[in-house]
Order: structure tokens, then sequence, then C-alpha cells
């Protein structure tokens, strides 16, 4: 089974690489006019957004029981690489040229991807509270 560590550390790389991607300009992987290479960033950045939410709920069961853990885990190694699946397909289906800032198409893909953030906080919310209680949901 894989360990808390793993998941941590994991959790982490993914985060280091959405604050490179966030800040690709200020650490010189691109030039503020290059539009290839901010719009290759701005893809890499929306499918990294997902990785704080994992190490939240990594660090909130780091220090409880390994059940609690084991919980959550078995929830999350189903839900992490379908949600990180659909977002690059949510990614992918977004049209990036036309309609400025607040294109009709982004916030279409930012709604999709805030209901679908929330299913993995409230489904690992529900998981760490079953776990801590004793119970326990999803795939064995």
């Amino acid at each position: 089974m894989i360990s808390k560590n793993k998941i941590l550390f994991f959790s982490l790389v993914g985060l280091v690489f959405m604050f490179i991607a966030m800040n690709s300009t200020l650490l010189n992987i691109c030039e503020e006019t290059s539009y290839v290479c901010r719009t290759n960033m701005d893809f890499w950045e929306h499918i990294f957004y997902f990785f704080p939410f994992i190490l939240f709920f990594s660090l909130l069961t780091f220090k409880l029981k390994d059940s609690v853990f084991n919980a959550w885990w078995k929830f999350a190694r189903v839900a992490i690489p379908v949600i990180f699946l659909i977002s690059l397909y949510i990614n992918l289906k977004s049209n990036p040229n036309g309609g400025g800032w607040f294109s009709i198409e982004d916030q279409v893909s930012l709604i999709e991807l805030v209901i679908l953030y929330s299913v993995f906080v409230i489904g690992s919310t529900i998981q760490i509270y079953r776990g801590h209680k004793g119970g326990s949901l999803g795939p064995s």
C-alpha cells in the first residue's frame, strides 16, 4: 500500500509544478510577449490546481490513525486519477483564442472545475469522517 509520505511528497511536487507554471514569466521560463509559451503554461497551471487539495487532505490525515488515512486513500486513489483526466479534458476542450480575459468558455470551464474539485473535497471529508468513526466507504 502507498504510504502517507509518498502521497505527501507527490502533492508537494505537484504544488511546485503549479507554482512554476503560475510564475513562468517571473522565473524566466516564458517571456511576457510569448503567447504560445504562456498559453502552454496556463494549460499546465490549470491541471495542477488540484494538487493543493491533495496536499491539504494528505496533511490532514498525516498525523491521524492509519485507519483514517486508509479510508481516505480508498476514495482518493480512484478519485485523483479520474479528476486529473477530467481536468485534462476540460482544459483541452477550452478554446484560448478570442473572448479576452472573461470569455464565456473560460467561465464554463471554471464552473466545471469548481464542481469537480467540490466532489473531491466532499468525498474526502466524508471518507475521513467515516474512517475516524470506524466505518468506510469506497472500493476495498
